[in-house]
């Protein structure tokens, strides 16, 4: 079933330039070995024994569903993970602290039985975006400085109008799925969590529960008074509340983003724009 879309595979990734394995994360320590049935997306295998597996440190554009539009380099980046298993079936998955989500998945790192790394290589191919959540965050830096080379490079998902960072002020009719956002910082908050309110349509929160991640970083709190005027990337999953009207009467922003993790965001520069 899965090695039969192999040459499907190769038609779909000439669209992307693909690269030699280059530069990886370092290979983690092995838990279990089983073996692999298909590959749901880029981010979520599935096994012969019937367990489905979500890579731990990545989050890959989504195929349609439940109503919602597929997002660009969607088939581009599962047919890449199918590669990547092509001349085997064997799979090898790390685990750190948490062994399941709330859908009953694994939560893995996962390699090829010759210590590659998928989550690093769709990184480095810009078909995935790295996804830090404490306290699984062994890979967070590795993944992003590959995430950061891949920008530079405008591999993948980096040489499509979606993915690059969407405004804050243009967010009227956009879906609530995982996005690339930026705007300029008007307003911080500061109470049991950290709120930052984005002109425009957009507010960034940090729960106070993760705020121990982000101090001694750049965006430790404790310089939050430096940051109105200041414009912002985030990448995390977009939260639509206007159907609140509670929350709405009292001149809440619409639209929701939380950080987990410094990793989560990034500064724009003065030579950098929000378009």
């Amino acid at each position: 079933m899965l090695f039969s879309r192999i040459l499907a595979t190769g038609i779909i990734l000439s669209l992307v330039p693909v690269l030699a394995w280059g530069q990886q994360c370092p290979e983690p320590t092995v838990h279990e070995r089983v073996r692999l049935s298909a590959v749901h997306d880029g981010d979520t295998l599935r096994l012969t024994d019937g367990r489905r597996v979500r890579l731990l440190a990545i989050n890959a554009p989504e195929l349609a569903t439940d109503g919602k539009a597929e997002q660009p380099l969607a088939r581009a980046s599962r047919e890449a993970a199918e590669a990547f298993f092509a001349d085997t079936e064997l799979v090898h998955l790390s685990f750190e602290s948490r062994r399941t989500d709330r859908y009953g998945r694994i939560l893995a790192h996962v390699t090829h039985p010759s210590g590659r790394n998928l989550e690093s290589y769709l990184v480095r191919q810009g078909l995935a975006l790295p996804l830090a959540v404490p306290p699984d965050m062994a890979y967070a830096r590795c993944l992003q400085e590959l995430a950061e080379e891949a920008r530079r490079e405008r591999r993948g998902l980096w040489r499509t109008d979606y993915w690059q960072p969407l405004p804050a002020t243009r967010l009227e009719g956009v879906q609530a799925q995982f996005r690339v956002l930026c705007g300029e910082i008007s307003k911080v908050d500061l109470q049991k969590d950290v709120w930052l309110e984005l002109e425009g349509d957009l507010v960034i929160r940090i729960d106070r529960d993760d705020l121990p991640h982000f101090r001694g970083s750049r965006f430790d709190p404790g310089r939050a008074e430096t940051w109105p005027g200041r414009g912002i990337r985030v990448s995390g999953w977009l939260q639509d509340r206007s159907g609140d009207k509670q929350l709405m009467a009292q001149g809440f922003k619409p639209f929701v983003v939380q950080a987990r993790t410094p990793y989560a965001l990034d500064w724009l520069e003065d030579s950098q724009s929000c378009r």
